[in-house]
């Protein structure tokens, strides 16, 4: 029986080809699984894993530089590098780019959509010749990162060389700009949660101190023994230094200590020899205004008596609150 013929060898140029694609193919899931590694590792470190993402797309798109800039307030700031000289990160920092379609980042932030200028130097509407000065880029690329529709920031990729982008090159990217898009918004699910985490503290915290102020008004009747419980609970949920409770003596107009935290005994000493008047003082000034009073720095204060003790101990700011019933200091 004839034999079947063998089957024609492909063109070398064809091998060639397919080796090169899946050679691609392999570097670009290394690159993929790299960022999924640095993601994994932190899910808070954005910085880390934006830089990840523009060193991989930089070495896969063999370009000269990659910037990963995040867009806020309607300006581009710059979260990640490689390959960028220090003097355009300098200047892109004190000269930041707008959304607005004199830069090709800009323009994709406009437009929502990937967009390539083969020459910057032929490109009529690029409208920020200095950054290409300083750069020295000719050829760039650039991808929008959007989350939900919304434009996060931008990918921006560039050849010092005329050397226009492939279409292999900007789907490779557009991959890159949605990775680094989950980054951003898992950075954001992880910091939502940490501060939810620390408001609920934070409540659970308040609520055990007013328990413990509670139980010591309804167990004792020392006065002084509730006060302090107070002031120390106010002193420590508030990450404070220290503090008193005064109280009013309201034929002679004046306030003497009640009970304090987190002074020492030789400031309680001299605060009691101080004549803190209802008139002439900020902590007097809160009761008759009744509300709170503070001051940010006694080294630029007007100083009374009392705030002249406090300066004199190494305090600085200062926080007043009125102890207020029914109208009645």
């Amino acid at each position: 029986m004839p034999t079947d013929p063998a089957p024609p060898t492909p063109p070398d140029e064809d091998v060639a080809a397919l080796r090169r694609d899946r050679d691609e193919a392999r570097e670009q899931l290394a690159a993929t699984g790299e960022i999924l590694r640095a993601m994994g590792r932190s899910a808070a470190d954005l910085e880390g894993v934006l830089t990840v993402v523009a060193e991989a797309a930089s070495r896969l798109c063999r370009a000269d530089a990659a910037l990963i800039y995040l867009l806020e307030e309607g300006a581009f700031r710059v979260a990640a590098a490689a390959g960028v000289s220090d003097d355009y990160l300098a200047y892109v920092q004190l000269h930041p780019m707008l959304a607005d379609r004199a830069t090709l980042s800009g323009r994709v932030a406009v437009d929502r959509r990937a967009q390539h200028i083969e020459d910057v130097l032929a490109d009529p509407e690029y409208g920020r010749p200095e950054l290409q000065r300083v750069g020295g880029f000719r050829s760039t690329l650039a991808v929008p990162m959007l989350v939900e529709d919304e434009v996060m920031g931008v990918v921006n990729l560039w050849r010092s060389e005329v050397n226009p982008f492939s279409e292999r090159a900007i789907e490779l990217v557009t991959t890159f700009a949605a990775q680094a898009a989950i980054a951003i918004r898992s950075v954001d699910l992880v910091r939502a949660f940490a501060a939810r985490s620390r408001d609920l503290a934070a409540t659970v915290e308040q609520l055990e101190a007013l328990r413990d102020v509670g139980h010591a008004v309804s167990s004792s009747l020392q006065l002084d023994e509730v006060l302090t419980t107070i002031v120390t609970h106010a002193v420590q949920l508030t990450d404070t230094d220290g503090g008193s409770v005064f109280e009013l003596d309201a034929a002679a107009r004046e306030f003497r200590v009640r009970a304090a935290y987190g002074s020492g005994q030789e400031l309680v000493a001299a605060l009691r020899q101080t004549r803190i008047s209802l008139d002439e003082t900020l902590v007097g000034r809160a009761c008759l205004d009744g509300e709170p009073r503070m001051l940010s720095d006694l080294e630029h204060a007007t100083l009374d008596p009392h705030l002249q003790v406090l300066k004199e101990a190494g305090w600085r700011s200062i926080l007043a609150v009125p102890i207020l019933h029914e109208g009645d200091i």
